[in-house]
C-alpha cells in the first residue's frame, strides 16, 4: 500500500493534481510488466489545462441512505 501524502496546495483543485501525481509517480515506479497504469495527467500547454483520469476498483456499502466507496488498494 502506497503510503498517504499531505498536499501543500491551499486549493481543493491543487490538492487533486498533487494526489493524482503522487499515485501516477507510484504506478511508473513499478515494474512496467506489472503496472497497470490507472492515472493519467495530460497537459494542455497552448490552452492553459490539465485534464486528468483515474480508474479505481472500489467495494460500495451503505445503510440508512449513506453511500460509502471503499477503495480497493493496487500501489505497493
Amino acid at each position: 500500500m502506497a503510503a498517504p501524502i499531505t498536499p501543500t496546495a491551499t486549493t481543493l483543485e491543487g490538492q487533486l493534481i498533487e494526489v493524482l501525481r503522487a499515485m501516477e509517480a507510484a504506478e511508473k515506479a513499478m515494474p512496467e510488466t506489472t503496472r497497470e497504469n490507472r492515472v493519467s495527467i495530460n497537459l494542455d500547454v497552448d490552452n492553459g489545462r490539465i485534464s486528468v483520469s483515474a480508474t479505481l476498483n472500489a467495494t460500495v456499502a451503505g445503510s440508512g441512505g449513506e453511500i460509502k466507496f471503499l477503495p480497493v488498494v493496487y500501489l505497493p
